[in-house]
C-alpha cells in the first residue's frame, strides 16, 4: 500500500476533529465579566451619637452573599453581572465603624447597637423599572450589662438615576443611609440616661 495515501488517511481524521473543536470554541460564549460595587455612607445624615458605640452587623441568609440580589414579584434570584466587594453585612459594619471613628466624642457610650439586616434588595417593579430597598432593625447591648433593648425596624427605598451600576451603587447608598440614620436616632433616644440607668444592675 502507498505510504503517501496511509499518511492521508491518518491525518485527515485529525485535521477534522480540529477543525471541530475550534467551531465549538466560536459557538461557546465566554461569561461576561462581574462588575463589583462598593457601598459607601459618606455622610449618614446624622451625627453619631456620644451614648452608642458600633456592635455586630449581620443579615438573613439570602443576605450573606456578594452578589446583588434582585426580587421580580414573588422571584428572588442574584444579578447575572454585579457584585458586592463583600458582604452587605461586612460593608455595612466597615462603614458604620468608619462614621463612628470620624464623629467619635469624648462621652462614654452606655450601649452598643447591633444591626440585623433583612432587605438589600434590587426591586423590579411592576412597570419594570427599579428601585432599591434597605431594611434593618437594631438592638442596643447595655455596656456592662446583658440587657438588651429592640428597635424597630426601618426600610427605605431609592430610586437608581440610570441602568448605570455607578447609578445603583448610589442609590443602595442613599437607601442605607437613611436606614441608619433613623436607626441610630431612635437607638439614642432609647439608649438616653434614664433608660441606660435602668437597664444598669
Amino acid at each position: 500500500m502507498n505510504r503517501s495515501i496511509v499518511r492521508n488517511v491518518l491525518v485527515a481524521p485529525v485535521v477534522l476533529l480540529g477543525g471541530l473543536a475550534l467551531s465549538c470554541c466560536t459557538l461557546i460564549q465566554r461569561p461576561e465579566p462581574l462588575t463589583t460595587l462598593q457601598l459607601t455612607l459618606a455622610d449618614a445624615g446624622t451625627a453619631w451619637p456620644a451614648t452608642l458605640a458600633p456592635g455586630k452587623v449581620d443579615a438573613t441568609s439570602a443576605l450573606r452573599s456578594n452578589r446583588v440580589l434582585v426580587v421580580d414579584r414573588a422571584v428572588l434570584m442574584q444579578h447575572d453581572g454585579l457584585r458586592w466587594a463583600d458582604t452587605p453585612a461586612v460593608m455595612l459594619s466597615e462603614q458604620l465603624r468608619v462614621a463612628h471613628a470620624r464623629s467619635r466624642e469624648a462621652t462614654a457610650a452606655v450601649a452598643a447597637i447591633d444591626l440585623w439586616l433583612t432587605e438589600f434588595n434590587l426591586r423590579v417593579e411592576p412597570d419594570h423599572s427599579n428601585t432599591v430597598a434597605v431594611t434593618a432593625q437594631a438592638s442596643l447591648r447595655c455596656i456592662g450589662s446583658d440587657r438588651i433593648l429592640t428597635v424597630p425596624p426601618v426600610s427605605a427605598s431609592a430610586d437608581p438615576a440610570s441602568h448605570d451600576p455607578q447609578a445603583l451603587a448610589e442609590a443602595f447608598e442613599r437607601a442605607s443611609a437613611d436606614v441608619v440614620s433613623a436607626l441610630l436616632t431612635q437607638s439614642a433616644v432609647r439608649a438616653a440616661v434614664p433608660d441606660a440607668e435602668r437597664l444598669t444592675p
